[in-house]
């Protein structure tokens, strides 16, 4: 009975997706099991939530309806038969099966049904997708899969209620006014890093060394990622004033680097982010580039970030002498 409802609530699944969504709708591939059903069809886009409820409500409408389910043999060139719908790319003899529900759907089919629709019980759609171009595909589950699918719905409502302590009906409310502070804080902690940046900033300038008459700041700094990184290196760029930045931070086992060259020195001398970037990340077997103002690399070798801050006087001197 189970995979006779499925069977059955897929020929109500395909006229309501004809009638929603177009005639254009064709079958594509189906599977009819017991505890679920699938349906694959031609459509060109993704269904909108309006769509998809619309599709439920007209199968169950159906359902509730309590149609005959009728199914007859007939010939092909039979009155009965010319409206009746057949599978894409199937071949049928001279004499066909007729699957006839209500004046609602009429498709030529060789499977087991149920007599009514009202035997399905109710119809819920669990998921669409696309699976290739041109095809959706939804599943769906209706009589005791679909008890057991609210069952455990239902369960997970309920813990979800007891776990933020109000009702079912206040759980959406509950959640939006959760999400709400969690922004409020994320807020306080961007105002928080920033103000810890600025501290940074002012205390990193203590390390600024000149190199040929060009201010130089070299040094591996705090960072939780790039773009930390970045946003602490446009800091200490405006605390210069003139000058060149090579930040370096460790995190998810790698290494982190950053260059900064201010704009007068990019006129004036020469010098260029990306080409300075390149050879610090040289010495941490990584790799990166960027404009001549800002630039970022990444590299392997954590153990050498250190060596590469330092071989960064170096690296500037050769740029300036060039």
């Amino acid at each position: 009975l189970a995979t006779a409802r499925n069977h059955t609530a897929t020929h109500l699944l395909h006229r309501a997706l004809r009638e929603v969504l177009g005639e254009h709708v064709q079958q594509m591939g189906s599977l009819v099991a017991p505890d679920r059903l699938r349906f694959d069809f031609s459509h060109f886009a993704p269904l909108s939530p309006e769509e998809i409820e619309r599709v439920e409500e007209l199968v169950n409408e159906k359902i509730l309806d309590n149609l005959i389910v009728n199914t007859f043999e007939a010939g092909r060139d039979d009155p009965r038969v010319r409206d009746a719908i057949a599978l894409f790319g199937e071949k049928y003899g001279d004499v066909v099966r007729v699957v006839e529900i209500g004046n609602f759907s009429k498709e030529l089919c060789g499977g087991t049904h149920v007599r009514r629709t009202s035997e399905l019980a109710l119809f819920k759609i669990t998921s669409e997708g696309g699976i290739g171009t041109g095809v959706r595909r939804i599943e769906a589950l209706t009589g005791e899969a679909l008890l057991h699918f609210w069952r455990k719905q239902d369960k997970t409502v309920r813990d979800i209620s007891e776990f933020l302590k109000v009702d079912p009906d206040n759980i959406t409310g509950k959640i939006e006014q959760l999400v709400h502070q969690l922004h409020e804080k994320d807020k306080e902690l961007e105002q928080l890093r920033a103000r810890i940046m600025l501290r940074e900033a002012d205390g990193l300038l203590d390390k600024v060394v000149e190199v040929d008459g060009v201010k130089l700041l070299a040094a591996q700094v705090p960072a939780s990622d790039m773009e930390s990184l970045r946003s602490l290196g446009d800091i200490l760029k405006e605390r210069l004033g003139s000058g060149v930045a090579i930040l370096g931070s460790l995190f998810d086992n790698k290494v982190g680097l950053v260059s900064f060259v201010t704009g007068d020195l990019v006129k004036s001398r020469g010098l260029h982010a990306g080409k300075l970037i390149k050879e610090v990340a040289r010495i941490v077997d990584g790799g990166g580039g960027g404009r001549p103002e800002m630039a970022q690399a990444g590299g392997k070798n954590t153990a050498r970030l250190n060596e590469a801050l330092s071989k960064g006087r170096e690296i500037l001197l050769r740029q300036l002498q060039h």
